[in-house]
């Protein structure tokens, strides 16, 4: 980031932090949500505890999935936001800012654990709300001194437990929310349409992208073994437009199956075609999470850059239909180092780039994994 724009964020931020919208007769929520896919999968059953009866909720949600949601919370207006254009563009940021301080909302939610400064805290501010509920500044955060010490005296702030799984975090954010709660899956109760020619297939669906980058994906020919060994005949291979030449070359090299490779498709649809699939199979990635959330048997490869943040998932806090995703992965000295990893294997985590295809295959056979009936 150029250093005129990290000063135009730290005027802007000062200017919303410190000189506030004076908002008359507020009411409403503002649920604010930018995080990757994998993670909105996971908050997804847990949102309604922030929708007050009689209250007009807004949902502030990243871009990419703001149509998804508009589906999955029709009682919500979905307000969409591009993260890094809103820090690249003082246009866009100021457009934005002032959308946020219009809708002149009593209270904000910041559920998202890892939350940014430059981000939620600066559009909490922008919103100038009596009431707000966030979790804690740590370490572990972005920009932490900066959020720890501009963090507004006025937040109800909920601890950071070691140890805790993202679904255990979305739990105890929707209690403090409502006492009331109760556990809901929009993923079960809106359920999306495949595009036609899948719709009355049956295939195994694979993910060998990851969000995080190549080096937190395993390696190509293991995952050309690992398919020439199972048994479904019909394979779908999901990824991003960037991922396609990788993709492609799996799907070159599977012998005796039908292969297709996807990457050009909605959410709407991708979710469709996850949540109509036999099982699926993927790197820690948030096809993975959809599928659990969709009640489709998953088996996840997965390093140990954050063991237990996400994966496995825990017996307490699943969503109602919840099929939790076997997980296949190896120990490692150098875990928790939230994937900024110091020793790669040609490119690859070393606790990735360990799991073997027998040590897959193993698995789903000790599980009676669907892709191998």
């Amino acid at each position: 980031m150029r250093w005129h724009t990290k000063l135009s964020l730290l005027r802007d931020l000062a200017a919303v932090r410190y000189f506030p919208a004076k908002n008359s007769e507020k009411s409403g929520t503002l649920i604010v949500r930018l995080d990757r896919i994998g993670d909105f999968a996971l908050y997804a059953p847990f949102a309604h505890s922030g929708m007050y009866p009689g209250e007009k909720t807004y949902f502030l949600v990243n871009s990419l999935w703001a149509e998804l949601c508009t589906v999955l919370f029709p009682e919500c207006e979905v307000i969409p936001l591009e993260p890094r254009t809103f820090l690249q563009s003082s246009s866009y940021r100021a457009n934005m800012l002032k959308q946020i301080a219009a809708l002149k909302v009593k209270r904000v939610l910041l559920p998202r654990f890892y939350r940014e400064l430059l981000l939620e805290g600066m559009i909490t501010a922008a919103a100038a709300p009596d009431e707000f509920l966030q979790f804690a500044a740590t370490p572990l955060h972005l920009q932490y001194p900066l959020l720890k010490y501009l963090s507004p005296s006025g937040a109800i702030e909920l601890e950071y437990l070691p140890g805790e799984h993202e679904l255990q975090r979305n739990l105890r954010f929707a209690q403090k929310c409502s006492s009331g709660f109760a556990l809901k899956n929009p993923w079960l109760d809106h359920p999306f349409e495949a595009p036609g020619k899948y719709r009355d297939a049956e295939y195994l669906c694979v993910f060998p992208g990851s969000g995080k980058g190549n080096y937190c994906c395993w390696p190509l020919e293991r995952w050309i073994a690992l398919l020439n060994n199972v048994k479904i005949p019909e394979i779908l291979i999901c990824g991003t437009p960037a991922e396609k030449e990788f993709m492609e070359s799996i799907a070159a090299n599977v012998s005796g199956k039908k292969c297709s490779v996807i990457h050009n498709v909605s959410l709407q649809e991708f979710a469709g075609i996850v949540s109509r699939a036999r099982c699926t199979i993927g790197n820690d990635t948030g096809g993975i999470h959809l599928s659990a959330m969709s009640g489709v048997p998953s088996l996840a490869i997965s390093g140990r850059g954050q063991p237990g943040w996400f994966l496995p998932y825990p017996e307490t806090a699943l969503p109602p239909g919840c099929v939790p995703p076997l997980v296949v992965t190896t120990p490692c000295s150098c875990e928790n180092c939230f994937w900024r990893c110091t020793h790669l294997h040609n490119g690859i985590c070393r606790c990735i780039d360990d799991i073997s295809v027998d040590q897959v295959l193993e698995t789903m056979e000790e599980n009676n994994f669907s892709a191998l009936r």
